[in-house]
C-alpha cells in the first residue's frame, strides 16, 4: 500500500469501527423496544454507514456480509418470538444476539488493526 493512501484507509477503518460501535448500541436499544420505527430507522442508518465504508475496505467484505446475515437472522428471530412467544424462541433470540455481538466485535477488531502502524 502506498504511503499516500495509508492515512485515508486508516481514517476509513476508524470510521468503520465507530459505525460498528454505534450500530451495536443502536441495535441493543432497538431490541428493548423493537417496534419503535425511530430505533429501527437508526439501526438501518448505521448499517448503511457500514456498507458505505466497506467500499474502501474490500478486505472486510466477508465480515460485512457475516454481520448483515447475523442481523437478518436476529430480526427474523425477534419477529418469530413476538408472534409465537416461547422459551425456545427467546433462547434462539439470545443465541443469535450473542452471535451478532461476536461478529461485530471481530470486525471492529479488524478495523482497529487496520488503523495500527504500517
Amino acid at each position: 500500500m502506498s504511503a499516500s493512501i495509508k492515512p485515508m484507509l486508516t481514517a476509513v477503518a476508524f470510521q468503520m469501527a465507530a459505525a460498528l460501535e454505534s450500530y451495536q448500541a443502536e441495535f441493543d436499544g432497538m431490541v428493548q423496544s423493537w417496534h419503535d420505527p425511530g430505533r429501527y430507522a437508526a439501526v438501518n442508518r448505521r448499517l448503511e454507514d457500514i456498507r458505505m465504508y466497506r467500499g474502501a475496505l474490500p478486505q472486510l467484505s466477508v465480515d460485512v456480509v457475516e454481520v448483515l446475515i447475523a442481523h437478518v437472522e436476529l430480526m427474523h428471530s425477534l419477529w418469530d418470538a413476538t408472534v409465537r412467544p416461547s422459551r425456545e424462541a427467546m433462547e434462539r433470540v439470545e443465541q443469535l444476539r450473542g452471535q451478532l455481538h461476536r461478529r461485530v466485535e471481530t470486525m471492529r477488531a479488524k478495523c482497529l488493526r487496520l488503523c495500527g502502524p504500517a
